[in-house]
């Protein structure tokens, strides 16, 4: 199964300390600054605060006004008054922030870091690094929360601040300071947009498997595109519009189909909709982005992984119990998140390579206008229970992995009907429990694998009726 990565637990202390320290850096930087808007065509009037927001970033213009301890370095660095600097605040996220330094320093690959510092308040302390993850098991660290010098060899200076704050509980995005002098806010635009550009082409989210937030994701054991039993026809055109679509992408672009394409995938629980994912993020080597319910709380967090899918394309963005979060408007009047569903979805570029995936348990709760309209899912297919063959080679392949295994394959396979994937994966391991307890009972104690028999089988379809009956279902998430 797919699996996210755990973040560090915090004491509650930890959190209540680390969030003190937050407001007073956030307080001690609102007192020394006051807004400004740069020089417009040669003028230097000030009048409020300057933003810009583009597709790549937002940035907030703000004058130093006072002298302070924590701003003698500055000073001393760039030789000049405090009132002729300016400082730029840069918001990344926080899935950014490890790449936009490793994009500072690859721009700025002919200057030189000349000096480090830290200060907790107005008193110097030590520099503090953060453990980046770069992978399901790989991290590099990276300045968390200090003030860098920088000096390029015809002279220019810059200095930026990072304030990180990993608590899983803080805002998803973070801050990049930039300090120059202010007739220099145009060349550190110019350069946040080039260091943009690098993180895109070498991000290390770029054709990995990754959740909505930018965490790894871990798989227990490889799942490849033969392990996913399906219908002839549902699997060749799953196979058709997906890994087609991006195997032989220059193909289909040079004969005028577009490279972006909507699955809506739907049947009852446990049919093989998360293997499908599964399969399609192991193999296809793009980007693939899992989105669940909990990692959408509102239209913010869709608009950042239709963003992703298109920065890292190709890309395939998977979006599980999409009946969750795209609901019909009539039900869930006012629903922003579903706006920006449709927003997304009107919006991906032909050209780019970007798949989505939608699977749901409930076809009749999701909004007409999703599911009806080509433009947004092409194609809506019905993920059935097993077929009779499906089963067959299902329970063939788990009797492959166990020694001196004599079951009767059809008669399991007919008394199964209308099971789904992972009722015939619950059927297997109870027939396991079975041979186990037997192994027991009979005064074995060493740990072999066990062969499985039809009374094993027989006991477990007993159990499985008795549930069902019962209604307690043996039902996994699809």
């Amino acid at each position: 199964m797919m699996k996210r990565r755990h973040r560090r637990k915090v004491s509650r202390s930890q959190m209540r300390e680390r969030d003190k320290n937050r407001e007073m850096a956030r307080a001690r930087r609102a007192r020394r600054r006051e807004p400004i808007l740069p020089p417009v065509n040669g003028s230097s009037q000030i009048s409020g605060e300057w933003t810009i927001v583009t597709n790549y970033h937002e940035l907030r213009f703000r004058q130093l006004n006072r002298i302070e301890a924590p701003f003698d370095d500055l000073k001393e660095f760039y030789g000049e008054a405090i009132d002729e600097l300016v400082e730029i605040s840069w918001l990344v996220h926080k899935a950014d922030f490890l790449m936009a330094q490793k994009g500072l320093a690859a721009v700025l690959k002919d200057w030189e870091i000349v000096r480090e510092c830290r200060y907790f308040g107005e008193v110097p302390a030590i520099l503090l690094r953060q453990a980046i993850s770069t992978g399901p098991d790989e991290h590099e660290f990276v300045l968390a929360n200090g003030r860098q010098f920088w000096k390029a060899p015809d002279g220019n200076r810059l200095a930026i601040e990072v304030d990180y704050d990993s608590s899983p509980m803080m805002s998803t995005e973070t801050e990049i300071i930039f300090t120059v002098p202010l007739d220099r806010h145009d060349w550190v635009r110019d350069l946040i947009g080039k260091i943009h550009k690098w993180m895109d082409a070498h991000h290390v989210l770029r054709g990995r498997a990754i959740t909505a937030g930018g965490d790894f994701i871990k798989f227990d054991e490889q799942t490849g595109w033969e392990d996913v039993l399906l219908p002839t026809e549902l699997k060749e055109a799953i196979e058709r519009n997906c890994i087609g679509l991006l195997k032989h992408k220059e193909l289909y672009k040079l004969n005028g189909i577009p490279l972006r394409r909507g699955l809506l995938l739907h049947g009852k629980p446990g049919t093989g909709k998360t293997m499908i994912g599964r399969a399609l993020a192991q193999m296809c080597e793009v980007t693939f982005i899992l989105a669940t319910p909990g990692m959408i709380e509102d239209a913010s967090d869709v608009r950042r992984i239709f963003n992703w899918g298109r920065r890292f394309a190709p890309s395939i963005l998977y979006f599980e119990d999409f009946d969750m979060v795209a609901r019909d408007r009539h039900v869930n009047f006012g629903n922003d998140v579903l706006g920006e569903f449709m927003t997304g979805l009107d919006g991906l570029d032909s050209g780019e390579g970007i798949i989505a995936v939608a699977t749901t348990n409930d076809l009749t709760a999701i909004e007409p206008a999703l599911k009806e309209r080509p433009n947004r899912f092409d194609l809506v297919l019905e993920v059935p229970p097993m077929a009779a063959s499906e089963r067959h080679d299902y329970l063939k392949r788990w009797a492959s992995k166990r020694p001196d295994c004599e079951i009767d394959l059809e008669s399991i396979v007919e008394r199964s009907n209308g099971f789904t994937g992972a009722q015939m994966q619950e059927l297997c391991r109870l027939a396991v429990f079975e041979a186990v307890e037997e192994h027991l009972k009979g005064g074995k104690k060493e740990s072999v694998v066990l062969p499985l028999t039809d009374v094993h089988y027989d006991a477990a379809l007993r159990k499985m009726g008795q549930a069902k009956r019962k209604g307690l279902g043996f039902q996994a998430a699809g």
